[in-house]
């Protein structure tokens, strides 16, 4: 016997025959990815008039940055985020025999809209070790770097091909904000909590918090270096590891909600040099709280007329007791991470 089943892989014999006259619509250089199959990288095709539209999602709790190959030729490439509507086009792709090269980056549970439509453009990147492509015409590249290092840019200009190195060296380190921590627990159903930490950890691990569902506030005082103060960085605030949710504000104004991994908040205008304030308040979900629970609570008023004074079932739910509590609150690391912003002449 061998370890894999002819009858449901790439190695069946009708299914090879298929594949040399019905290119795949969504692919993936599994050799080249050094992967045996695709574990969590699902998509839907739909087409339109003018536009094919691929829904991509990565349904599995890790990262993912694969060059993904449509079956679509020759169309301008457009990414479309679900999370915040911004629509951008994009410049980093590359021609195929099956159709275009996207490489494609998701973080766990993150989905895409990735969107075929026009003329392709004359001009796009061919390849590049950049960590984004944000702009691109005639004259000038506009890049994200968030490493200090040797960069390279292969660009299609007009059909030329154009090669472009890069040496950068002046990004600073990402900024650990440590320190002691302000945290305030209030809820309806929990008593009002007042401490002070220098490590943030899970409320389900401290014995005053375990049982505690509601948001948390955490309030720090930090301080940011001058050159970290530069037209060509944007500042991004990671909160590292949270359960569940975190609304952000720094120096008093909102930058945003943290509601999935791998996001951050863009501080570019909100930080200044020197002392700064940071506010995160944190919302964990209700399983704390009723995991505490000895007995069925007792029915509001309210609801008494539709479901009588008697509970109707006198089992105890499962959630009782619910054991290992999910990690609650602020965890960290929190850091801002500077990202170089990049103009680069083609023609230089």
């Amino acid at each position: 016997e061998i370890w894999w089943d002819q009858r449901s892989s790439i190695l069946d014999p009708f299914l090879k025959i298929i594949n040399n006259y019905v290119k795949p619509d969504f692919g993936i250089d599994f050799a080249y990815e050094d992967i045996r199959k695709n574990k969590g990288l699902t998509f839907i095709h739909r087409k339109t008039e003018n536009q094919d539209i691929y829904f991509v999602s990565n349904i599995q709790d890790r990262n993912i940055s694969y060059d993904i190959d449509f079956r679509v030729s020759n169309k301008e490439v457009w990414n479309w985020n679900p999370y915040n509507g911004e629509i951008k086009q994009l410049f980093n792709f590359s021609k195929s025999a099956n159709g275009t090269k996207v490489p494609i980056k998701l973080a766990p549970w993150e989905s895409t809209f990735i969107v075929f439509e026009q003329d392709i453009q004359t001009s796009y990147v061919n390849k590049t070790n950049m960590n984004k492509i944000t702009g691109l015409n005639n004259r000038v590249v506009s890049a994200e770097i968030i490493h200090n290092g040797s960069y390279y840019l292969n660009i299609v200009n007009n059909l030329e091909d154009i090669f472009i190195t890069k040496d950068i060296e002046d990004i600073p380190a990402p900024l650990l904000i440590n320190g002691k921590w302000k945290i305030t627990f209030e809820s309806e159903h929990f008593p009002k909590i007042e401490k002070e930490v220098n490590n943030l950890s899970s409320w389900s691990d401290t014995p005053d918090t375990k049982y505690f569902s509601g948001t948390g506030v955490y309030e720090i005082t930090f301080n940011l270096p001058d050159d970290y103060i530069k037209k060509d960085l944007k500042l991004e605030l990671d909160l590292g590891k949270i359960g569940n949710i975190g609304e952000v504000f720094v120096n008093g104004k909102n930058a945003g909600v943290i509601w999935m991994k791998g996001q951050k908040c863009n501080v570019t205008n909100l930080v200044r040099k020197g002392k700064n304030q940071l506010t995160v308040l944190v919302t964990n979900t209700n399983i704390n709280r009723v995991s505490a629970f000895s007995g069925i609570t007792p029915l509001p008023d309210d609801m008494l007329n539709k479901y009588g004074k008697d509970h109707p079932d006198n089992r105890y739910p499962r959630e009782f007791g619910f054991e290992p509590l999910p990690p609650s609150g602020l965890m960290g690391p929190v850091k801002i991470c500077p990202v170089r912003i990049l103009k680069i002449d083609i023609n230089n």
